[in-house]
């Protein structure tokens, strides 16, 4: 026992000098390129060159069919229509079958492919008008799942306007890991205090309020609290969604479990995952009372039911309940819920909790060309395919056949026809539970499509070539081969 918890420290440590490390290499690109600089810099000049690095953790040896498009991409003045109208534009993947992923079997491959073909794509204007609005989010953790979060956390945390108080046990590695951070650009303050998780979790209400009076001079207007594996994909658009409410009014903010059996069970209240928001207004009004909650709340429920516990008991305030906080506490197959068109505030569980995983880093690294709200953007095309941008690429038969039988609404009216498919609605394809025990949090609902009325390839990677955001973003979504069929990889080109 006593080797493997040295072990366990030794890898601790490990993965903390890499954290460091990983922080140079952000801030100074020359650090990282190394042995990577020959492939980023040449892959403009000869694409073959990225296209084993994106390949080959995800398939391995032998034979495989691939194919890449390059999408040219522009802000539009178009709302988002959830009934998802058809582009002009068929999608119309052309596949090639290649040996290996050596240079000279992928150079042959795409020089049977030829020029990719561009396809032109509109984001739809954001329906929200852009807001300064001062934020600060909070954490009750330790100074190990800080440094292990790095990747994901820094996509938001840079964010202007964006402030970050992180309260964890006494650590000899914390104020090392707070100058790291610093230097990378977050505005982030981290305290140390010896008491239990639970504890720690209702102490950062006095303390975030103490930090915004002392440090911000009372500009702070929103306090979120959430959890370390919380990800935010649009910052503004989150501050936007909030400057809808008077931050000098008492607010209690927040997302819940989706199953209505968990309410029943475990409470009603802003879920920690999905992120609990504070106005300035009650943070101001609940602070000084906290200090007696600590000690007699007793809720069992984790640290985000003793918290509403004590909103309750001490304010008049009651939860606003906001349906794009997104706790995702759903076993199974979670992929129509990110089909749906969904624009999530928060996203929690997105990294294994059930057997969907979602590598938001990599999936945000087109960002930098969509902005955040371009995240699961969908995209129909005429002949039956939707890219979901950052998770799948599907191919409707319902869709496809129509595109080729004017009769039955295709070419003629393709962009205005949808068949069977009520793309409003999101394909209910998990199996715990109900229709009906989600309704008030997804629905409404479709059915779910049998594996002959849709093929999909999923999101599994992506390289962002200039790491300032202005250069392409290529993204790769794979299906797995079945019965004998060989694997298909679509490459995507993200450009402006």
């Amino acid at each position: 026992m006593a080797f493997d918890r040295h072990r366990a420290t030794l890898a601790g440590i490990a993965s903390f000098l890499l954290t460091l490390l990983l922080f140079q290499a952000f801030a100074n690109p020359q650090i990282w390129q190394g042995s990577y600089s020959w492939t980023t810099q040449q892959s403009a000049e000869d694409p073959t060159l990225a296209v084993p690095e994106l390949l080959a953790p995800h398939l391995g040896a032998g034979h495989f069919k691939f194919t890449r498009k390059h999408i040219r991409v522009r802000q539009g003045a178009r709302p988002d229509n959830r009934s998802l109208p058809a582009l002009d534009t068929a999608f119309d993947p052309y596949f090639v079958a290649t040996a290996d992923l050596s240079q000279a079997s992928m150079f042959e491959t795409l020089r049977q492919l030829g020029e990719p073909q561009t396809l032109n794509l509109e984001l739809p204007s954001p329906q929200y008008r852009e807001h300064q609005v001062r934020l600060m989010f909070a954490l009750a953790t330790d100074v190990q799942h800080l440094s292990d979060n790095l990747e994901h956390m820094q996509f938001w945390m840079r964010q202007k306007g964006v402030s970050i108080f992180a309260l964890v046990p006494p650590d000899e590695r914390a104020l090392e890991l707070q100058a790291a951070w610093q230097k990378f650009g977050v505005d982030i303050t981290i305290e140390q205090l010896d008491v239990s998780f639970f504890d720690g979790l209702l102490a950062l209400i006095p303390k975030m309020h103490a930090l915004a009076e002392s440090k911000y001079k009372g500009k702070i207007e929103w306090f979120t609290i959430l959890d370390d594996d919380t990800f935010i994909p649009s910052v503004s658009r989150f501050a936007s969604t909030l400057a809808a409410y008077d931050h000098e009014r008492p607010f209690y903010i927040g997302g819940m479990s989706e199953p209505k059996a968990d309410l029943s069970g475990i409470g009603y209240f802003a879920y920690g995952g999905a992120g609990m928001v504070f106005s300035k207004g009650l943070v101001e009004e609940l602070s000084p009372q906290m200090p007696e909650c600590i000690k007699t709340a007793s809720v069992e429920w984790g640290g985000d039911g003793r918290l509403a516990e004590c909103v309750t008991r001490y304010t008049q305030t009651r939860l606003t309940y906001l349906r794009d906080l997104h706790q995702m506490d759903i076993v199974g197959d979670q992929s129509g819920i990110y089909e749906s068109g969904f624009k999530p505030l928060t996203l929690h569980h997105w990294r294994g909790w059930t057997n969907t995983s979602v590598p938001m880093p990599k999936v945000a690294q087109v960002a930098a060309l969509t902005g955040g709200r371009g995240l699961f953007q969908r995209f129909r095309f005429r002949d039956g395919y939707v890219l979901t941008n950052g998770f799948s690429l599907v191919k409707y038969q319902a869709l496809a056949e129509q595109s080729t039988n004017p009769e039955a609404g295709g070419t003629v009216a393709a962009s205005e026809n949808t068949g069977a498919i009520d793309f409003t609605k999101t394909e209910f394809t998990w199996a715990n539970g109900q229709m009906w025990e989600f309704d008030h949090s997804l629905g409404p609902f479709r059915p779910k499509h049998l594996p002959a009325e849709k093929k999909s390839w999923y999101f599994v990677d992506s390289i962002a070539e200039d790491q300032e955001g202005a250069g392409p973003v290529r993204q790769l979504y794979l299906a797995k081969g079945e019965k004998h069929q060989l694997p298909e990889a679509v490459e995507l080109i993200w450009t402006q």
